[in-house]
């Protein structure tokens, strides 16, 4: 590839103030593509020095699951699916589980394959498995491999330096593709970067890394760039983002890391393409024809004393990877679903703190341009949940109560809130029924003052997870139609803050979320051999199966499986394929038939 020595020079103007204070990005200028590799070792020593002892050391739309013989993952949008920890597509379930790969075949119900990646208690090189895809054809693998090397390193910046026996490497993410039929291995990656996340849209893979180590010194304390990379293990081709002309850096960024976007064909006929910039990732939103990374940073005025938080988002061409466009807004995100692209419009939901808490409601073009906004909503509360849906948005903001708001989308250039309902607690996931119906999964509290020596504080009553069901067919005027409360005081769901956790039963028409409860009430106390007195209260832990419709919330079933304290046998997920449910705990599976809700058998690991 042709080497660019001249760049400009505003990019070294640009990241030689990023210090400790950060500044406002100057949208006009541009992004500069990095294809020197020793300007860009410049660039990262101008940064080193504040990044910390880590980089000196040596070394759309909604989707709506399709009715089918078995579960599929809960995702944002429709045909993009996202990596998890279990999966089915009917023959096989895959589960980690205490960094093992467990494949079991549904004919038999038996472990038929276990990837284990637990390292040797001398090992210098240490994988943890984190998300997994299974398609009808490939079980696709991917984590994160840290390394730690022994000996003398070298910690601090250039005016102090300290020395310490061994120091821990640098973070690859690694992506293994097997063939489902043999369970032999495909295919097999190397990525640097720790792994962040992925996507899976028409036969090709896209992996997020976040590359933190980006220079290493060697025996004589010189800096060396270590490049972002991909190789390619079963015939050593490496693909270097930099060499292809495919690294950036962005108007004022801050330079702490890169960011690998790696694109990877399923089909193995394509060589795997990578793109990199200067930034680190907070939350990744993908449809089938762009990725939006969105990265928040915190800028101080000195003059003001005043605070503010900024997302600085990025957009991809999903097909080329190629950076289309490059923008800020003001706040900070709470997930993914506070991204969502609809008819061509970004819409972003943010929170602020400056003086107080306040949120806004963005729209942008493609060139994220800003097109219009809502401010100041709801001040001195934080959003607690999100959901666009084709032309309306849903926020759930939370300091004292719940105020659910319907925002209009209709006209991207002209975004209003026609609605505000107010109920207790607050929501942390919203999910469409119809067009006019939303349900969310919410925290059952309420909030109440105290007073006591002139000192007024907040006390937080909490009755446990509650289903709320939200008719907005009248923007003006949405109501609550009911709310169920599932768990007590003290119950939990994996489903409160990961969306992948629910499960949905679109032949019987049922929705299932995992829970574990403890009851306060059922304290029993046991005097040991030492005569010490051991209190247990009655742990419970299995599965909700609720039927949510337009008009009601009904709780269908509570299947217990675990009364044990243990924490092991606690479920946390499940998948369903024909007439059986599959419920995962750490130590194997219970199976219960989907009509009847009776046992119907078990898998131990």
């Amino acid at each position: 590839m042709k080497k660019t020595l001249a760049l400009l020079l505003s990019l070294l103007i640009i990241l030689t103030g990023c210090g400790v204070k950060f500044t406002y990005p100057d949208l006009n200028e541009n992004l500069t593509k990095i294809t020197d590799k020793t300007l860009l070792k410049s660039l990262l020593l101008e940064n080193a020095p504040n990044r910390g002892w880590y980089d000196n050391m040596k070394s759309g739309d909604f989707a709506e699951a399709l009715a089918g013989n078995n579960s599929n993952t809960n995702t944002q949008v429709t045909g993009v699916d996202e990596g998890d920890t279990v999966k089915t597509n009917g023959e096989f379930i895959v589960n980690i589980l205490n960094n093992k790969v467990y494949v079991i075949s549904v004919a038999t119900n038996e472990v038929v394959k276990t990837f284990s990646y637990e390292a040797a208690a001398e090992a210098k090189e240490y994988r943890w498995a984190s998300e997994l895809y299974l398609t009808d054809t490939q079980l696709i693998i991917m984590g994160t491999i840290s390394t730690y090397g022994g000996g003398i390193g070298i910690r601090g910046d250039m005016m102090a330096k300290s020395m310490w026996w061994g120091y821990w490497g640098g973070q690859d993410t690694f992506i293994e593709v097997y063939n489902l039929d043999t369970l032999n291995l495909a295919a097999s990656y190397d990525l640097k970067g720790g792994y962040f996340s992925s996507r899976l849209s028409n036969g090709e893979l896209i992996v997020i890394a976040n590359q933190w180590e980006t220079l290493v010194y060697d025996e004589k304390n010189n800096p060396v760039v270590v490049e972002p990379t991909v190789i390619d293990l079963k015939d050593g081709t490496v693909t270097n983002s930099v060499e292809d002309g495919n690294a950036y850096a962005l108007p004022n960024n801050q330079g702490n890391s890169f960011v690998n976007i790696l694109k990877i064909d399923l089909g193995l006929t394509k060589e795997p393409t990578l793109s990199s910039y200067l930034g680190w990732i907070q939350t990744v939103y993908m449809n089938e024809s762009n990725l939006i990374i969105a990265q928040s940073r915190y800028e101080y005025n000195e003059k003001t004393q005043i605070g503010s938080s900024y997302t600085d988002l990025l957009r991809f061409d999903v097909e080329t990877l190629d950076l289309k466009a490059e923008g800020s807004v003001k706040g900070y995100l709470l997930n993914q679903f506070s991204l969502d692209i609809y008819n061509g419009t970004l819409r972003v939901a943010l929170t602020n703190w400056d003086t107080v808490s306040t949120n806004r409601i963005v729209t942008l073009d493609m060139a994220l341009n800003k097109l219009d906004s809502i401010e100041n909503l709801a001040e001195k509360e934080t959003i607690r949940s999100v959901r666009f849906i084709k032309d309306k948005g849903y926020v759930v903001t939370f300091e004292n109560i719940d105020p659910l708001f319907v925002i209009d989308l209709a006209d991207p250039a002209n975004i209003s809130v026609t609605g505000e309902l107010k109920v207790p607690g607050f929501s942390t996931y919203l999910h469409p029924v119809s067009d006019n119906v939303i349900w969310g999964i919410a925290e059952d509290l309420i909030v109440k003052p105290v007073t006591e020596n002139g000192q007024t504080w907040n006390t937080i009553n909490r009755f446990g997870v509650k289903i709320s069901l939200f008719n907005v067919s009248d923007p003006t005027h949405p109501t609550e139609v009911t709310a169920l409360n599932i768990l007590g005081q003290s119950g939990y769901s994996e489903a409160q803050y990961n969306h992948k956790a629910i499960v949905f039963d679109e032949v019987n028409g049922l929705v299932y979320i995992p829970y574990s409860d403890y009851h306060w009430d059922t304290n029993v106390c046991e005097t040991s051999e030492k005569g010490d007195t051991v209190c247990n209260y009655t742990y419970e832990s299995g599965i909700k199966v609720l039927k949510i419709t337009e008009t009601d919330v009904k709780l269908v079933k509570t299947i217990s499986v675990s009364s044990s304290y243990d924490q092991n046998t606690w479920i946390t997920r499940s998948v369903w394929v024909g007439s059986r449910l599959y419920m995962m705990s750490t130590v194997g599976i219970t199976i219960i038939d989907r009509n009847s809700f009776d046992k119907v058998g078990s898998i131990t690991y």
